[in-house]
């Protein structure tokens, strides 16, 4: 039975890997980290073109900070509102400027850091036109009658120009990808929907419906760390919020995440959004990881943690460890849009004698 080769993602430069023989030991003493902090901000301004008619928008954006406090890196993850819009955003980020993270008392990258900066026409954004108004009305009535086409269609016609009319008519598109089965579409529309922590859904009751349904799909897909985080979400909406089977989800990915098997996602890279390049990103629910089976092109892994970052080329019958005084880490490969391959993730008990798959 071939063993695994296991590498230690700690105390490397940039872009380089070395391999360790006693690689699983994790080092004796964690040396404790102070995240970055804000100390100025440039002012984000609606491009003039945008505030004339009335548009809005956001994006939800990960970016590194650097040794010096200065901000790069930037990956827009979702957006809403055109290029204009997104461009103002990016430019008023780089702009940013931090208190370094700390890591032992010395400066260090903090590379996974995310921020959601919408920008709209008044102070809660919430405003529906009644153009979008009345395709919602005519899609809903569609959909109902089970014509599932003319609903996507009357949906792709719809150009929303505000956050609010942009939530609303993600939801109507999320009831018709579950209703095709298509479970990739359908969280891709509710994440979007939540956007701001569910602030333009306006209705408590409708995002804990929605965050009730993202745990679901998340757990199917492996992302236990996602239904960690989300059922965590759920329960600061209150008591009423959770539902028994949601809790039994929980409890499954509790008893998985103890288990001493390992965690296998078949992952698939998507298309680009726009001109940037193809990835597929998750965060991390164990810090040994290896990739499988790959069909189509993976180009390298970018590994941002709260306190360090390494990139690599995967190769089949490796694993990588990641310490723990790493923090929080986002997992990201970058890849051909298509491209297919499987995500292990390995208890600490079992690396050393986990075969490859």
């Amino acid at each position: 039975m071939k063993k695994l080769l296991v590498v230690a993602l700690g105390f490397v430069t940039f872009g380089t890997l070395a391999a360790v023989g006693s690689a699983l030991a994790v080092a004796e003493e964690v040396r404790e980290g102070v995240p970055a902090k804000l100390v100025e901000e440039a002012r984000i301004r609606m491009p003039k073109d945008d505030a004339f008619r009335g548009s809005e928008g956001f994006a939800v954006v990960s970016y590194v900070i650097q040794e010096d406090g200065s901000v790069d890196e930037l990956l827009v993850e979702e957006s809403f509102g055109g290029a204009s819009i997104e461009r103002a955003i990016l430019s008023g980020i780089r702009k940013r400027r931090y208190e370094p993270a700390r890591l032992g008392g010395e400066a260090v990258k903090q590379c996974h850091s995310k921020v959601v900066v919408t920008m709209t026409q008044g102070e809660d954004g919430g405003r529906i036109t009644r153009p979008i108004a009345a395709r919602l009305r005519r899609a809903s009535k569609k959909l109902k009658a089970g014509d599932l086409e003319a609903a996507k269609k009357i949906l792709v016609e719809s150009k929303p120009q505000t956050i609010a009319g942009g939530v609303r008519v993600a939801l109507l598109r999320a009831e018709i990808a579950r209703a095709q089965g298509d479970q990739r579409e359908e969280k891709r529309q509710l994440v979007y929907s939540t956007v701001h922590g569910g602030k333009f859904l306006r209705d408590p009751d409708l995002l804990a419906a929605v965050v009730r349904r993202l745990i679901v799909i998340s757990a199917q897909q492996n992302r236990y760390a996602e239904v960690r985080g989300l059922h965590d979400a759920l329960q600061e909406l209150g008591p009423e919020a959770n539902s028994p089977t949601v809790q039994q989800v929980r409890d499954r990915v509790d008893l998985a995440l103890a288990s001493e098997a390992p965690l296998v996602t078949a992952a698939k890279v998507p298309p680009a959004r726009g001109p940037g390049h193809a990835y597929y990103a998750r965060n991390l629910a164990r810090r040994v990881i290896g990739i499988e089976d790959v069909k189509g092109s993976i180009d390298h892994v970018d590994l941002r943690c709260e306190y360090h970052r390494a990139t690599w080329a995967p190769k089949p019958g490796r694993a990588w460890r990641v310490p723990d005084e790493w923090g929080r880490c986002y997992f990201i490969v970058f890849g051909d849009a298509g491209s297919t391959f499987k995500l292990l993730e390995y208890p600490d008990s079992k690396v050393a004698e986990a075969p490859a798959v």
